[in-house]
């Protein structure tokens, strides 16, 4: 029978001083502030007692024989990576405190007890072991003994820790997690153009305006130019010395409401606000909070070394760092961890690339950028010599914490993770694009702009693997030319009432030249009088957005849907059927915006078997030949 005795333990609070040595794994319990603790030096023993909840206990009873050293090894490291995030990622302390308690006592307990005492050991071990965790997961799942949200969340938290520790963003390929499907043979998709687009002039428009602001020495209240596509009344944000830096309209809009509203500065108008306003705006004598602003503002304009100025540099270095994924297609391992000694040369191999070329650790490192991207990889080289001043680091990249610590520590992704965040409260709608995406969209311009060969050479990918990724890249650009197809949907809807000289009515709507179908652009299906998804795609076909032709549109899909049976599997109907349905889909959205509610009310008669009347005989017809049910 299995002995479990007490041992000594150590409690640590997070993050672990900066030097710090564990000499001790097995010792070591991990404060996570308010959050409570984890006993995380229990792992060194293969053999562990139940976790201990009751009468202040908050170290687990261990059979003191089954000390492994090598496991010991293996803790330090989730140790250090875990001190690591608390102190420079972007997860909120309690979040990593129950990522912790999800590895330590429920997947290293069942590894330990299924066979696999090398889930910490490698990158292969861990997804080995997963794998496995996650049917055992799935079991539970499935006898109700937890729920699927529960469940879902024990994958994904040991899931984030074992990735970040082995430095892998593929560790649950092949894995099938609850609720999703992450198929290691799925290939990534790239964003759409609007989407890169969007997130691109965002991190331009930051890196280009705080590294003005910091590296030139200009003054605050700063003019931070914006990106246009953002349509504010003022293509620009005024940039303040203190921690809420600028305020976009939509926050000014709800300024009122804010608890912290900061009226001392005024970010309209980009002034200190002065003291009879804030006097009226405060409810008391503004004279206070007027003096401490202006006595801000004239000391970080007098300090180029001021911490508003380092704060802002940061941003201005991560916003790089999105820049820098896009033009390299980097994976998100290699990019954050990328080495960086010093001095470079640069050389031209390719036309319209250069090569960036270094020594690090007795070995010759490169990447290649774009020519364009050149200057501002200058830019950045010079930011990032401000930002450490004259402490050595070896990466390229690097974060100084949430408190701007003068220690330099690694880029996780949790800080990338952060920093969309932060663009969000610019451009709420904008997009997270992860570093896979951003591969696969170089991946994908390198194959249309030059050949599979130069894009394998700069991607460090074999011809194959650029290739099966441009297969999805090829149906992004798709998406994209049908997207510019339906542009001119507003132009099909007509508005209620609207009368066309000569118009036929047709199955899906109206015809303005019945006879002589013509095409606005390259779409997906040829015009055809004779067919009803030709309709859908000429020149000369008109909607109204009425009852008579919404219901149309809406009988029609449902007739297609109770045929998808037909089909050997979801992707050939999406073949056969996704253009027209897409098409259907988009006319009604116009529909529904000019008229909300009706297409909502009509699809429930619809679906309740009320059909037009041309698409009920259709229907009836299936019926007959037991086509549909």
């Amino acid at each position: 029978m299995t002995q479990f005795s007490d041992r000594s333990v150590a409690v640590f609070d997070l993050p672990l001083p900066d030097g710090a040595t564990i000499l001790h794994p097995e010792q070591v319990v991990l404060r996570f502030g308010n959050a409570g603790t984890a006993d995380i030096g229990a792992l060194c023993y293969l053999r562990r007692g139940k976790e201990q909840r009751l009468r202040g206990r908050f170290a687990r009873e261990v059979d003191l024989s089954s000390y492994s050293a090598e496991r010991a090894e293996n803790v330090r490291a989730v140790i250090e990576h875990i001190s690591q995030e608390s102190r420079h990622g972007g997860r909120r302390i309690l979040t990593l405190k129950y990522m912790t308690d999800r590895l330590s006592n429920s997947f290293m307990d069942w590894a330990d007890s299924n066979g696999h005492p090398d889930a910490l050991s490698s990158k292969e071990a861990a997804r080995t072991a997963f794998r496995g965790y996650c049917a055992y997961v799935g079991d539970r799942v499935g006898q109700n003994l937890i729920s699927i949200t529960t469940g879902a969340q024990y994958q994904t938290k040991v899931l984030a820790l074992l990735s970040g520790l082995h430095e892998s963003d593929d560790l649950h390929h092949g894995i099938r997690l609850l609720q999703q499907d992450n198929s290691s043979e799925a290939a990534t998709s790239p964003p759409s153009c609007d989407d890169q687009s969007r997130v691109l002039a965002m991190c331009e428009a930051l890196f280009d305006g705080l590294t003005e602001l910091v590296l030139d020495g200009k003054s605050y209240p700063f003019k931070l130019a914006m990106p246009r596509y953002l349509n504010w009344s003022t293509d620009f944000l005024w940039v303040f010395p203190t921690r809420y830096w600028c305020m976009p309209p939509h926050a000014l809009a709800v300024r009122h409401s804010m608890k912290y509203p900061y009226w001392k500065y005024d970010y309209a108008n980009g002034r200190v606000t002065p003291r009879d306003e804030l006097t009226k705006l405060l409810g008391y004598d503004g004279y206070g909070e007027n003096y401490r602003a202006t006595a801000r503002v004239e000391e970080a304009n007098a300090n180029l070394d001021h911490s508003s100025r380092r704060q802002v540099g940061i941003v201005a270095h991560n916003a790089f760092v999105v820049l820098f994924a896009a033009n390299t297609g980097m994976n998100r391992s290699q990019l954050l961890s990328l080495p960086w000694a010093g001095p470079h040369d640069i050389a031209t191999e390719r036309q319209g690339f250069r090569v960036i070329k270094w020594r690090a650790n007795n070995r010759v490192c490169h990447f290649e950028i774009e020519a364009s991207f050149l200057p501002r990889f200058r830019r950045f080289l010079e930011l990032r010599k401000y930002l450490l001043s004259s402490t050595p680091y070896g990466s390229l990249f690097f974060t100084l914490g949430r408190h701007m610590e003068p220690t330099p520590g690694p880029m996780l992704p949790s800080v990338v993770s952060s920093f969309f965040e932060l663009l969000r409260t610019l451009d709420p709608q904008l997009p997270t694009i992860s570093f896979r995406e951003w591969r696969a969209a170089k991946s994908d311009w390198l194959v249309r702009n030059t050949d599979p060969a130069t894009a394998a050479m700069i991607l460090q990918n074999s011809e194959q693997t650029v290739l099966k990724a441009y297969a999805a890249g090829s149906e992004s650009v798709h998406r994209d030319e049908m997207s510019a197809f339906f542009a001119s949907v507003r132009n099909t809807v007509l508005n209620r009432g609207e009368m066309l000289a000569n118009s036929v009515d047709r199955a899906v709507g109206v015809c303005t030249s019945f006879g002589a179908p013509t095409s606005p652009g390259d779409g997906p299906i040829t015009p055809d009088c004779r067919q009803v998804e030709g309709c859908l795609f000429c020149g000369h076909y008109k909607v109204h957005a009425d009852e008579c032709d919404t219901k149309k549109l809406l009988s029609c899909r449902y007739c297609l849907h109770q045929t998808s049976h037909l089909a050997s599997s979801e992707e050939q109907f999406q073949q056969m059927f996704g253009p027209i349905l897409e098409r259907i889909r988009v006319l009604l959205d116009e529909i529904n915006h000019r008229d909300p509610g009706l297409v909502d009310r009509l699809h429930v008669e619809v679906e309740a078997g009320d059909l037009d009347p041309y698409w009920a005989s259709k229907m009836e017809m299936l019926i007959n030949l037991e086509i549909a049910a």
